[in-house]
């Protein structure tokens, strides 16, 4: 935090697009164009067209132009990588992040032979760019010779897997080295560092860059094609590293699920390993700038994703997917690709146009799920394709347009300048769906929930559910809370309809008892982002998720799904005894205690959850893959704990142990019975509900005859289905107010900020949460 400013919240609204000739030939042209398109883009950036929030553009390495700045490479056998770095511009600062990273780069059997200090124009820049400018430097990176892993780093694929880890063993430490001296992270920066592309961006407007950077408007600066980016940031502040491009993306939109994907990516660490990366891999993590925007972490885990042996199309189809439901029109073995990499990974959701490369041959881009970001492109007779998230980046003569189209939704388009073609969404992800039996993994490996046995009697006398009243009562549902939430949610299948706005006080400011449920505050949608309608929007929207044991991303195999699907998380009584007995290896569950002495105190309660987070390390260490936090056991003199307050706590204490991965979280709860309530569980990484005393209490008042509908009196099976609909249609509405698609990735993304709670309540137990009201 920078006073109100949140790094956080760092997104962009961006123009974005890309300029490509089919026939691979490097042409200056391509420059040319692609900085007149960004000139063109003016009006995305912010400014008055000497300030800017960001541009800048990526492009194969332009052979001829470096090998008239180091002319000894004209007779270099090995593949060599040109590095661009921003870096301080103080003289000691900067000494002192040249030597860690020539230090970490021979370590890693690199060698930096040579650099040049890149031409720049400081008078075409605004005051406050010119304040922040760094220094820039290309360095010019070889395989070591001396090394024992000399010739296999003469393979360029190996070599750049090799530079992706040297960069972020490199970043890690001498970020190190800036926060233990005080200094911000942002003075050193790697905008790219590869034997195949190279980036040149800044803080300043795309109608600037090639003015700034001289080396831009140089003949021999010439490629097959150029991907151009023009940054307006949203509610944030711009920076120099935080312009695109990337390494290997430039993206328009939010990634509304970021927190989410982020939190996601930090548990997966624990068990990432590649045999293409090797041991050094553990170096390089986290695999998240900290510092950096959506588009940046999304970047960021797309290269992890392709340097570990993805292919571009095959790791976006993973990240950004298709919806792929069963009313959603989709082949069999489409489908079952995409329900398979949905154990591995959750979607990386929000409105986005994403222009991707890799680097040297292939070029090309994608939208998202509903199409909420446009993107056009056009072909003409000699072979040059422009795309853009607007018409008229570029000037073609109407008459020598050959081929256009607008992106459609979940569409992918490639331009192939090695094969000399354009290669269609149905070939690219036929490629992809076609490379392994998925349908055949899932049919073998994967539990769905409708086909666990097990409703034994043993299951029923272990887990008796206390007295009905004494779990309302706990819970604070009184009658008047049953008529007025309860029964409408039961009978009409829907949330009940209530008035805007609150006049209860605030929890921390009433001398009344307050569920912890009250003392969170959801987030919503910014501004530039409104959030999804979940009537209209249905076919992209999504309850399924999973529980169990997450596997290594980076080694997807036939048992990577082995983990329970749940087309919805909300769970039944005769659902908790399925799980219960269940002796599948990817189903073993573990019921933890969550109650406290009643009577008991502040350090009671911190002793039981104490005991609670040892008991779930203990089931772990023992098999369990599924991890029940259950309040049954309450008596009169044992309590519940917060339903909340124990979730959110194991989830945040399983990440710091390293163990999250290895199970999922049930919350068996009396107290969760509104939307609300199981949105935060969700939120704060549950993977599945029971609210028992709520369903309890739904069947008894059908049994009772107090329910009805229009059609008659409902029996017991029907009002339990209802309220569940009404929690699936509320559940919807609480993430589709952030814009998110999917329960997948709305789960963990803890989009709530507390009001009125300890800071050391938060940081244990809900680690991350923004609170601007401290108790």
């Amino acid at each position: 935090m920078n006073g109100l400013f949140d790094p956080r919240r760092e997104h962009d609204a961006c123009g974005v697009g890309f300029v490509a000739y089919l026939d691979g030939q490097s042409r200056h042209d391509v420059m040319h164009m692609a900085l007149g398109a960004m000139t063109r883009m003016a009006h995305r950036g912010g400014g008055d067209g000497k300030n800017g929030d960001g541009a800048g553009i990526l492009f194969p390495l332009p052979r001829d132009f470096f090998l008239r700045q180091w002319p000894a490479l004209s007779v270099c056998a090995a593949p060599w990588a040109v590095a661009q770095l921003f870096l301080p511009q103080d003289a000691a600062l900067r000494a002192l992040c040249l030597q860690r990273f020539r230090e970490i780069f021979t370590a890693c059997g690199l060698r930096v032979e040579d650099e040049r200090d890149v031409p720049v124009r400081e008078d075409v820049l605004a005051p406050a760019a010119r304040q922040t400018m760094p220094g820039f430097l290309q360095l010019l990176v070889l395989p070591d010779t001396s090394s024992p892993e000399a010739a296999e780093l003469h393979d360029p694929e190996a070599l750049e897997r090799r530079l992706f880890l040297a960069r972020h063993m490199a970043e890690n430490l001498i970020w190190k080295e800036l926060r233990r001296q005080g200094q911000d992270t942002r003075l050193f920066y790697v905008a790219s560092c590869s034997c195949r592309s190279i980036v040149y961006k800044g803080m300043l407007p795309g109608s600037r860059l090639g003015e700034f950077y001289t080396d831009l408007t140089d003949e021999d600066c010439a490629a097959p094609f150029a991907v151009f980016h023009e940054r307006f940031s949203t509610n944030t502040l711009p920076s120099w590293p935080l312009a695109q491009p990337f390494r290997l993306a430039a993206h328009n939109g939010e990634i509304n699920t970021l927190r989410g994907n982020a939190a996601h990516m930090g548990v997966r660490e624990a068990v990432l390993a590649s045999p293409l990366l090797g041991a050094h891999l553990k170096d390089a993590l986290p695999v998240i700038n900290p510092d950096t925007s959506d588009s940046g972490t999304l970047d960021n885990v797309l290269e992890l994703l392709v340097r570990a042996g993805y292919t571009l199309p095959h790791a976006l189809m993973m990240m950004v997917p298709e919806p792929f439901g069963p009313t959603f029109v989709m082949g069999d073995n489409k489908r079952a690709f995409y329900e398979y990499h949905s154990s591995l990974m959750e979607p990386w959701d929000g409105p986005t146009c994403l222009v991707f490369t890799d680097g040297w041959r292939r070029v090309g881009a994608m939208p998202d799920r509903n199409g909420l970001r446009p993107c056009r492109w056009s072909v003409s007779r000699d072979g040059l394709m422009v795309l853009g998230s607007e018409s008229g980046l570029v000037d073609v003569p109407e008459e020598d347009i050959i081929q256009r189209g607008q992106l459609q939704p979940r569409r992918m388009i490639l331009a192939d300048v090695e094969h000399h073609r354009i290669a269609p969404d149905a070939e690219i992800k036929g490629q992809v769906i076609r490379s392994q039996p998925w349908r055949r993994w899932l049919q073998k490996h994967a539990v769905r929930l409708e086909t666990l046995n097990g409703m034994g009697e043993e299951s029923d006398a272990a887990h008796a559910l206390p007295p009905l009243d004494r779990r309302l009562r706990q819970a604070g549902c009184d009658s008047s809370w049953q008529r007025q939430v309860l029964v409408p949610m039961a009978e009409n299948a829907q949330e009940p309809v209530c008035s805007m706005g609150t006049d209860k006080p605030l929890p921390c400011l009433s001398d009344e008892p307050q569920s912890l449920f009250r003392w969170f505050k959801q987030r919503f949608a910014q501004v530039t982002n409104p959030p999804i309608d979940p009537y209209r929007e249905q076919l992209s929207m999504s309850l399924m998720g999973h529980a169990g044991r997450a596997g290594n991303i980076l080694e997807p195999g036939p048992e990577s799904c082995a983990v329970l699907r749940l087309p919805h998380p909300f769970l039944t009584t005769d659902d908790m005894r399925r799980i219960r007995a269940s002796r599948r290896p990817a189903v073993r569950a573990a019921t933890l205690d969550a109650t406290f002495p009643a009577h008991g105190d502040g350090e009671a309660l911190r002793a039981a959850l104490d005991r609670l987070f040892a008991d779930a390390e203990a089931a772990i260490a023992q098999g369990a893959t599924i991890l029940v936090v259950s309040d049954t056991a309450m008596t009169a003199g044992k309590a519940p704990i917060p339903a909340l307050l124990a979730c959110a706590g194991l989830h945040h204490h399983l990440i710091r142990a390293g163990l999250r991965h290895a199970c999922g979280i049930i919350a068996e709860s009396g107290e969760a019975c509104e939307v609300i309530h199981m949105a935060q569980l969700i939120g704060y990484g549950v993977n599945a509900v029971c609210p028992h005393a709520a369903l309890d209490a739904v069947r008894r008042m059908a049994r009772e005859g107090r329910l009805s509908t229009d059609a008659g009196p409902l029996d017991e099976e029907d009002a339990q289905e209802r309220y569940i609909n009404a929690l699936k249609k509320g559940l919807l509405k609480a993430f589709a107010r952030l814009g998110i698609s999917t329960l997948r990735s709305f789960r963990g993304s803890q989009p709530f900020e507390a009001l009125g709670l300890s800071q050391d309540v938060i940081d244990r137990y809900f680690t991350g949460t923004p609170c601007s009201i401290s108790g």
